[in-house]
């Protein structure tokens, strides 16, 4: 049969209704960019890509896994951890094992962007409950892998990492749990250990441990879905967790707190002030809201409209 050549300089999408063999889509991949690699690794696998007849191609493996690991790479089209987990956990049983390795190691070296957060004392605090369960994209007819308690976990995780020394996280439904996680964990790793589903909500618990405590932050990340019912009661017309907020601040004067409503409703637990900042939604976006607030420049307003609910 005559060798095909599939042409490098004309985009994928414009090819995929040709009769294409898998070695045609090899020679796809190799001319994708890092971006159109990270998206369509299981359009990849659908046509056997990292296989050769009916054994591992190691080749192409090795090629692709490469790819996505090169912190070069990853530096240069500035993919942010939450789109490299997205992508990981979203995977096909078909990709081989060492893709999902690669974009592992891809989420470490996307961490080195994320700007270190110049306070005294971070306390993330992240929603265990059971409706964190549910998907981040909200319940559509086609829902996503990832779940509120992910995208929970991996951005205290990340948080962790950026700030080691600053970072303090608890864990939280109807108890509330200090975690010893270490700095020196990949993300990955961290954010597995993070992932529990529980019972109900109370999210006034992480700030109750640390006023008994008397510890100290000048900043603290809730990472929730803000259904906080086991605190609702005998705080006129307040919640437990604004309560326990303007105890905090009477010991932490200069504390800043940002309540990140991952699953967006019309309900919030602190109201927006000066000192408090409520996001809906969850993008690599956040993080520039975050750094905007803390420092007071720009504006975290229209940082906060370019996210994407």
């Amino acid at each position: 049969a005559e060798e095909r050549i599939v042409p490098s300089n004309v985009s994928f999408q414009r090819l995929t209704s040709l009769n294409l063999t898998s070695n045609d889509w090899k020679q796809i991949a190799r001319g994708m960019s890092y971006n159109q690699l990270r998206m369509n690794l299981n359009t990849l696998a659908r046509h056997d890509v990292f296989v050769s007849g009916n054994t591992v191609d190691h080749e192409m493996v090795k090629y692709v896994a490469d790819r996505l690991s090169d912190e070069k790479a990853v530096a240069k089209v500035k993919v942010f951890p939450y789109e490299l987990f997205a992508a990981y956990m979203n995977l096909d049983e078909k990709v081989p094992n060492d893709i999902r390795v690669a974009l592992e190691v891809a989420v470490q070296h996307s961490i080195k962007k994320l700007s270190k957060i110049e306070v005294d004392g971070i306390l993330v605090a992240v929603d265990s409950s059971g409706s964190m369960q549910s998907p981040a994209t909200g319940n559509r007819t086609v829902a996503s892998k990832m779940s509120c308690n992910h995208v929970a976990s991996l951005m205290a995780s990340c948080l962790l990492a950026a700030n080691p020394l600053s970072t303090k996280i608890v864990r939280f439904d109807t108890a509330v749990e200090e975690m010893n996680l270490s700095p020196a964990n990949t993300v990955m790793q961290n954010a597995s250990v993070l992932n529990r589903s529980g019972g109900g909500t109370n999210c006034s618990l992480p700030l109750a441990l640390w006023n008994k405590q008397g510890k100290k932050a000048n900043l603290v990340v809730y990472l929730s879905d803000n259904e906080s019912w086991m605190d609702r009661g005998g705080y006129h017309h307040s919640t437990g967790m604004k309560a326990e907020w303007e105890i905090f601040k009477k010991n932490n004067p200069q504390a800043k707190l940002v309540c990140i409503d991952i699953t967006p409703n019309a309900t919030t637990q602190a109201a927006t002030s000066k000192d408090v900042l409520n996001v809906g939604g969850f993008s690599s976006a956040v993080w520039t809201v975050i750094h905007s607030f803390l420092t007071g420049q720009g504006n975290f307003v229209e940082e906060i409209e370019k996210i994407q609910i």
